[in-house]
């Protein structure tokens, strides 16, 4: 007999009562496979459970979930016995630990997500009520979305439950925000926020951060990297170049004021992802050499400035290299020229550019 015939005389004998002769049917079924069947092994945890055979059940729940992490009935199994045998904190555990495993758009993924809810209502005090275990898991979801990204850090450790579920939703993941960190962030946190989002995450913000393997990270990891923000990092060029190559859906680069970057750097990014959309780079050291090689047909923003404490000298030097990409962008290109009053001035005194062209930009960002 193939196991399918040993499955459904083995659903025949249960639906008797007959939980011993079910049993069998299911082991033999069980015995004349290579691969442990997940159906099978569910089955015959179910007639031992009827027998009262808590161990072996337990036995066949847990090979369940060897077999196949992923899938949700191994974890259902496995707690309801548990719960038999008044391992109530064991059962939770299995439930989390399903929830962090599971695929949420699993269509059983309910059921777990109801079984944990239960079983957490019955081990809190009997005034307590936790918001997550009352509202539908899409509402509480949505509520949660509201958070900036260190406000639902903040929640991640208010309870076993707390955090199993937000790693549970990857939308809430999907802007990596270090901005508000005021402490140098670890990479297996960084590591972990990615693990949440699951593929999901498209926005990057950080800030003082300086481990360079955390931003190559992102780029490897995070195949849908739309926006990468930089705002005060020790990044090196060579490893900033590198993650822009690696990351070819990143449509928006900002390089904060703290981030000090050479004009052949920015050319660079420019040659190497040219699909940008917007660039803003706010502490540009000019280079007299830079060249604008490559068009960028979908540039919409570009801020180019000299960050703090920079000369008119310092700007007019890249002030060239602005005037080529705006001939190259013009008709789509919002652009923001740094002191753009006294370079102009500059550069019509100096006769380095057209007076007509400088006037017609002057009449186009004015």
């Amino acid at each position: 007999m193939r196991s399918q015939d040993y499955q459904e005389l083995g659903k025949k004998h249960y639906k008797e009562k007959q939980y011993q002769k079910a049993r069998d049917a299911f082991t033999l079924g069980i015995d004349s496979t290579n691969l442990p069947d997940l159906a099978l092994l569910d089955s015959r945890a179910a007639s031992h459970e009827k027998l009262g055979e808590l161990n072996d059940a337990l036995r066949d729940s847990r090979t369940m979930i060897k077999g196949d992490r992923k899938d949700v009935r191994g974890y259902l199994r496995t707690g309801k016995i548990l719960q038999k045998m008044e391992k109530a904190q064991s059962a939770l555990q299995i439930y989390q630990l399903g929830l962090r495993t599971v695929p949420v758009g699993d269509k059983n993924f309910h059921l777990l997500h109801g079984a944990t809810n239960k079983l957490s209502r019955q081990l809190c005090p009997p005034k307590s009520i936790d918001p997550l275990l009352v509202l539908p898991a899409e509402l509480a979801e949505m509520i949660l979305g509201y958070l900036a990204f260190n406000e639902l850090v903040r929640c991640l450790p208010v309870s076993k439950g707390w955090n199993c579920f937000l790693a549970s939703r990857p939308s809430l993941w999907t802007h990596l925000d270090l901005s508000h960190a005021n402490r140098k962030v670890p990479v297996r946190f960084i590591q972990r926020c990615i693990g949440n989002a699951r593929d999901r995450l498209t926005h990057a913000t950080l800030h003082l951060h300086s481990n360079p393997s955390s931003l190559q990270l992102l780029a490897t990891r995070c195949k849908k990297l739309h926006t990468l923000e930089l705002m005060q990092t020790d990044y090196a060029g060579n490893s900033l170049l590198h993650a822009v190559m690696l990351s070819k859906q990143l449509r928006i680069l900002r390089l904060g004021v703290e981030m000090q970057v050479t004009l052949d750097m920015v050319t660079q990014i420019c040659n190497n992802r040219p699909e940008l959309v917007e660039l803003d780079v706010q502490n540009v050291v000019s280079r007299p050499r830079a060249t604008w090689d490559t068009n960028m047909p979908r540039l919409q923003k570009l801020r180019l400035s000299s960050g703090l404490g920079s000369n008119s000298v310092n700007n007019f030097l890249h002030l060239n290299l602005q005037v080529r990409i705006i001939t190259r962008c013009l008709g789509h290109l919002s652009v923001t020229l740094n002191r753009l009053g006294t370079i102009f001035k500059s550069a019509k005194a100096a006769r380095s550019v057209p007076t007509s062209l400088v006037d017609a930009l002057c009449g186009l960002l004015y």
